[in-house]
C-alpha cells in the first residue's frame, strides 16, 4: 500500500481527515445511493505569491466525489513551494501532485467501492 502517513484533507463539512477518512466519507456517500453513478475526479491547481520578498507557490489538490444529477462531496489539501519559476514545471508538478494523489487514493477506494460505480478523471489544468 502506498504511504499515507501525515496526508490531511480538509472536508468543508467536516474540518481536517485523514487519508483513510477521507475514503470512508467517500464510500459513505456512494452507499447512501447505491444505485446512483458517480464520477471521482482529482486535480491540482496552483497560486503563486511573494512572502517577506520570497516567491512561494501553493498546490492544491481537490479530490471530488460527484453523484451525477444529486450533488456532489469534496476534499482539498495544500501543499507549499518555492516558488517554481518555468510554467512548463509549474504545470507539471501539478500533473504529478494529481497522479500521486491517484495513485494513493484508488486503490483503497476500490477496497471500499465497486470500481463499477465511477468514473476516475484526473484533471489537468495547462492553460
Amino acid at each position: 500500500m502506498k504511504q499515507l502517513n501525515g496526508q490531511k484533507y480538509i472536508s468543508p463539512t467536516k474540518g481536517e481527515m485523514s487519508a483513510m477518512d477521507l475514503i470512508r466519507e467517500i464510500a459513505s456517500f456512494v452507499d447512501e445511493e447505491p444505485r446512483s453513478f458517480y464520477r471521482l475526479v482529482i486535480g491540482t491547481d496552483s497560486q503563486a505569491r511573494t512572502v517577506e520578498g520570497k516567491g512561494e507557490i501553493d498546490f492544491v489538490t481537490a479530490v471530488v466525489v460527484h453523484r451525477r444529477g444529486k450533488g456532489a462531496r469534496y476534499f482539498w489539501k495544500k501543499e507549499r513551494k518555492e516558488k517554481i519559476p518555468v510554467l512548463r514545471d509549474k504545470i507539471y508538478t501539478e500533473t504529478l501532485l494529481s497522479l500521486d494523489t491517484a495513485s494513493k487514493l484508488v486503490p483503497l477506494l476500490r477496497d471500499a467501492i465497486s470500481a463499477a460505480k465511477y468514473d476516475l478523471e484526473i484533471h489537468i489544468d495547462v492553460g
